[in-house]
């Protein structure tokens, strides 16, 4: 596995962690607060630093330019978007903030970065999206979910109708073109399509059995 730097250590932040070790990654969190890195190291076993995540000196201590992924994840824009940019300038690999304010997406990715918002915020979703990034988003329910899927060259079902994704997990409920349209059972799957489904299956589960 990779390498990932996570900057906060609130609730979304040790999610992260958790969902990071779990997968085998090695995990550096930096935090301002010495409590947190104090729990999170003696929980997880991994190095923390206490600092601020704006800090170029900081950054230079846990090594960011080695980073397959680098993660601002505090509950401050201001300080997600300064840190992303002092990692970008250090050449992490892959750069993701976290904003609560929506407007300054298009300039986050114009700047080459990924972003969450606070409605999105949980590890799951940000696992998705990073490393599956044709699940465009999910909305889990009580026993199911529903999922938007951007349909790029890398799925193995395009080419094929929209009936031959549906089974007794998975249904096609809507798709998009040049527009939203209903269901047809006889549409073929191209490159560029959104396609929105209901699933009994977990949003990971879906598109590994798409891609190629």
């Amino acid at each position: 596995m990779g390498y990932v730097v996570i900057v906060g250590g609130g609730n979304f932040g040790k999610e992260l962690v958790k969902r990071f070790v779990n997968e085998g990654w090695k995990v550096t969190l930096i935090d301002t607060d010495p409590n947190v890195c104090k729990e999170v190291t003696e929980t997880y076993g991994i190095r923390t630093v206490n600092g601020d995540g704006t800090d170029p000196e900081i950054l230079d201590k846990v090594e960011v330019e080695k980073a397959d992924i680098f993660i601002a994840a505090t509950p401050k824009d201001e300080i997600n978007i300064l840190s992303g940019f002092l990692a970008r300038e250090k050449e992490a690999k892959k750069i993701v903030v976290r904003i609560s304010n929506k407007s300054y997406g298009k300039i986050l990715e114009k700047a080459g970065f990924e972003y969450i918002l606070p409605e999105e915020t949980s590890a799951d979703f940000l696992f998705e999206k990073i490393f599956h990034p044709n699940i465009k988003n999910f909305w889990r329910f009580s026993d199911f979910y529903f999922i938007e899927i951007d349909v790029n060259k890398n799925l193995t079902i395009i080419g094929k109708k929209l009936k031959e994704l549906n089974s007794d997990k998975v249904k096609v409920l809507l798709y998009k073109k040049d527009k939203l349209r209903k269901y047809k059972p006889d549409e073929i799957i191209t490159e560029g399509m959104k396609i929105y489904i209901i699933s009994k299956l977990e949003p990971i589960d879906l598109i590994k059995k798409w891609e190629a």
